[in-house]
């Protein structure tokens, strides 16, 4: 029968649709011995797509419910959210129109999930293909009801990876950037119209106005990858978890470069780095094959209250073996330090690619959604003891996946402590604790007017206040919060004592402040004088009203780092008229920014001037044709302003084409792989041609658009030799805007390995003083006469300065170098001259 209780084995399904059912297996006796019961509810209304659900195992597991999604890696199709009981029975579903990705419960009680609003690119990435979601965040009430929504700011379209609506009412995101670099220029073999896809930390405030950003691309070096710099898509740096740490710093996983770091919410500065190629810490207990990658493609990183760091390890091709775990470890911040204290793996293996959640549970154990399996033996989510004894395990159809799982308690954020206390005399303490209901809350009433058989009540609760509200910025919360209401007490002056240790045993006490507001859910929070008795380890206030009671502090505005510039890339030439489109991007935390656009590099000039601009983006027009002008930015937090960004020019002529490679008079080797490069100001495709003797004989494109004015070319061997070819690049929209190489090339067969290119006397360079301030010295040492480009790139590969274009004869050379328009940071210097290469790291500190 369709929904009577059966005993099935697991077996791959090859449709790409869910089947309703659920069937238990191997389960032990419930502790009062009754028998497991059908467990679907409201069978009748499921729907037939529905997914056959397996429970594997149930050996006396934490009461609760989970919270999951069902649905297929490859698939587009609206998938199902769902919520079942720890037996298997289902008591709430839905399948979104737009889909419904990491369906969780926010820290305040409400609900979530990521719902698509488009599909983005498709890319290789390991064994699988990626297909880009971007999605809005749809926030639920406690009926399930969406409510809201949030989306990312200054241009940018979420991603499903992770969404945290914080205690003080800010929302945290994720987007993946996809930014258009010339791998060439900084990598062999690279593609000149690259797209390396980049991860965009947002935090928005409770009106969904940005407060905070943060790029990759500004912070770890672009070839830190362990993708294929060469591919025409990679990743740089994939973020998939957010989880904000007591000091309300930043923890997030970036499983391609196999780290777990944590960045600084004010400046966006990297704290540490916890595993892969730069990692800062100590670390022990693991298995040292391992090393130095103990954990790779990891999930769901965050710290638990005694202050370790529990996550998902995918442990995708570990010298080990292909073990997906979940592993906790014991945590030093300040001495480096992190030694392993606990991991489970499923025996047999089990092998995922991607995806995947480790959660501890409230009585300690530890419930493990084991993601996107690869390879391997096969179970959807596991939960085991902290003596790895599995007390429940259930799978879904192998085809089907739950990005992130979850375990909780319904009704949500009940209280965890609940205590009266009634006849309340002036002068007297009393400590709202009663057997297992603890608050660890005491009260010392300083003056108190009350009828002799008043009531004080006190609730503790473990999640965040409904609608917090603050008059300025919002500041950073502990999750918790306390209610405190009375009965016939007519006035009162009340010292409130709370134990540091019951709700914030990690944080810095000194800094901690408590907030006030008298309606539970509602209003704008206020901040009560605050204390810190280290030795009662207390936080003590005084307060004449009762109501919602929370605790925090305020962040310090420190120095906080120069904006980065992203576009209009550096020297870009505009026809006449056009509109040009600034988009730079904050660093960190900010109020407002300034930009500056002039017609001299000293900004003595100055055409434009806003200093509260409150998004990273301005479209301006009315420029003078043919003019030069140059443009900088600057952010603004609190009293602090940071540091000018680099500068950078753009210009404006008339349509134009300029081919700059091959033109003319080079030996080129037919299966060999070259860039043809030119120089245009038309937003438009070209069409590239090969030209023998002034006649088209290849087209290498019929329609390019390129944002490098660059394509690579394998020169193909079935091409005859010949000193007469030529490449012509030519509008797409206008044919009468061409540019041909100004002189023949040569095209040759390679007949010994001599006529490839030799890397025999490759220039050197050094850089002096390095790091340097305002001015620096290039000394260049020539072994031969020759060719050379010496070019000065940021961190993103984007050229900002051009040294040297000429013929050198052998010989040394010293190069002054002014540097004063390039903002503090890290760059590199390249020397190419056509034969070799070579790079040397630049850095500027001010």
């Amino acid at each position: 029968m369709k929904h009577s209780l059966l005993v099935i084995l697991m077996t791959l399904f090859s449709s790409s649709f869910c089947y309703s059912n659920i069937t238990i297996e191997n389960v032990d006796l419930l502790p009062f011995g009754e028998k497991i019961k059908n467990p679907i509810l409201l069978s009748e209304e499921l729907p037939d797509d529905f997914p056959i659900i397996v429970i594997d195992t149930v050996s006396n597991p934490k009461s609760g419910f989970i919270l999951m999604e069902c649905f297929e890696a490859s698939a587009a199709d609206p998938n199902y959210i769902m919520v079942i009981d720890e037996l298997g029975q289902v008591v709430y579903y839905d399948k979104p129109a737009d889909q419904g990705v990491d369906f969780k419960l926010q820290p305040n009680g409400r609900f979530s999930y990521a719902s698509r609003v488009k599909l983005g690119d498709k890319y290789q990435a390991g064994p699988i293909n990626v297909q880009n979601i971007y999605v809005q965040h749809k926030i639920l009430d406690e009926e399930f009801k969406v409510i809201d929504s949030v989306q990312m700011q200054n241009e940018y379209l979420a991603d499903m990876h992770d969404f945290r609506i914080l205690p003080n009412g800010n929302y945290l995101l994720i987007a993946y950037e996809h930014v258009h670099v010339d791998m060439s220029k900084i990598v062999p073999g690279g593609n000149p119209n690259a797209i390396v896809v980049g991860t965009v930390i947002q935090e928005l405030d409770k009106n969904k106005n940005c407060v905070f950003q943060w790029r990759s691309l500004d912070y770890i070096p672009i070839l830190a990858t362990k993708d294929d710099p060469r591919k025409a898509i990679f990743e740089h740096v994939h973020g998939n978890s957010l989880f904000i740490d007591k000091d309300g710093n930043l923890i997030t996983s970036f499983p391609t470069t196999f780290e777990i770091v944590k960045i600084d919410m004010t400046s966006g500065e990297l704290i540490w780095r916890f595993g892969g190629d730069n990692n800062d810490f100590q670390i022990t207990g693991d298995n040292q094959a391992d090393a130095p990658y103990f954990f790779r493609m990891q999930h769901d990183a965050h710290r638990l209250p005694n202050g370790n760091l529990l996550f998902y390890d995918n442990a995708v091709n570990k010298k080990s073996g292909w073990n997906s775990r979940a592993v906790e470890y014991s945590f030093d911040e300040e001495n480096r330090k992190a030694h392993m204290v606990w991991e489970f793996k499923h025996n047999p293996p089990i092998s995922a690619f991607a995806m995947g959640s480790a959660q501890r549970l409230s009585n300690g154990n530890t419930f493990i959604n084991w993601g996107l399996i690869f390879m391997g033996y096969y179970r959807t989510m596991t939960e085991v003891t902290s003596d790895k004894e599995t007390v429940f395990e259930l799978s879904m159809p192998k085809t089907t996946f739950s990005y992130r799982a979850q375990k909780i308690d319904l009704p949500a954020c009940q209280p965890i402590a609940n205590v009266d206390k009634f006849e309340m005399l002036e002068g007297n303490d009393y400590l709202f604790n009663e057997e297992d209901q603890k608050t660890d809350l005491e009260i010392h009433f300083i003056e108190l007017d009350a009828f002799m058989y008043n009531m004080i009540n006190v609730k503790k609760y473990d999640c965040s206040p409904l609608n917090p509200q603050f008059d300025g910025e919002a500041p950073v919360l502990l999750n918790g919060r306390y209610f405190i209401e009375s009965a016939m007490v007519y006035s009162h002056r009340s010292q409130i004592s709370i134990d540091i240790n019951s709700i914030a045993p990690r944080s810095s006490a000194e800094n901690l402040i408590v907030f006030y507001r008298p309606k539970e859910g509602e209003g704008v929070f206020t901040l009560l004088q605050t204390n810190y008795d280290a030795s009662e380890k207390q936080l003590v206030c005084e307060t004449t009203e009762y109501g919602e009671f929370v605790i925090g502090f305020v962040r310090d505005a420190y120095e906080i780092m120069a904006p980065t510039l992203m576009t209009p890339p550096n020297n870009k030439i505009f026809v006449n008229d056009d509109t040009v489109k600034l988009i730079w991007s904050a660093t960190g935390r900010y109020d407002a920014f300034q930009l500056q656009i002039a017609t001299d590099n000293n900004f003595s000039e100055i055409v434009f001037d806003s200093s509260n601009i409150k998004i990273s983006i301005v479209n301006k027009g009315d420029f003078e044709p043919g003019r030069e002008y140059f443009w900088r930015a600057r952010s603004f937090y609190r009293d602090s302003d940071s540091e000018w960004s680099s500068t950078r020019m753009f210009a404006f002529d008339q349509s134009f084409i300029n081919l700059t490679y091959p033109n003319g008079g080079e030996h080129l080797t037919k299966d060999t792989t070259i860039v043809i490069r030119w120089e245009s100001n038309l937003s438009d495709s070209v069409s590239v041609k090969l030209l023998k003797n002034q006649e088209p004989v290849l087209t290498i494109s019929d329609g390019i658009y390129s944002y490098s004015n660059a394509i690579a070319w394998k020169i193909p061997n079935t091409l005859p030799d010949g000193n007469d070819y030529t490449i012509k690049v030519e509008s797409i929209k206008s044919g009468e805007m061409q540019s041909q190489s100004q002189d023949f090339f040569t095209l040759q067969s390679a007949v010994s390995v001599s006529d490839y290119p030799v890397i025999d006397n490759i220039p050197q360079i050094e850089l002096s003083p390095n790091p340097a301030n305002q001015n620096l010295t290039m000394s260049l040492l020539m072994n031969e006469s020759g060719y050379i480009r010496l070019s000065i790139f940021d961190h993103l590969g984007i050229e900002q300065k051009l040294v040297l274009n000429t013929y050198l004869n052998e010989g040394s050379y010293k190069i002054p170098l002014n540097v004063t328009n390039l903002s503090t940071g890290v760059y590199y210097c390249t020397l190419n001259t056509g034969k070799s290469s070579q790079t040397t790291k630049l850095l500027i500190i001010r």
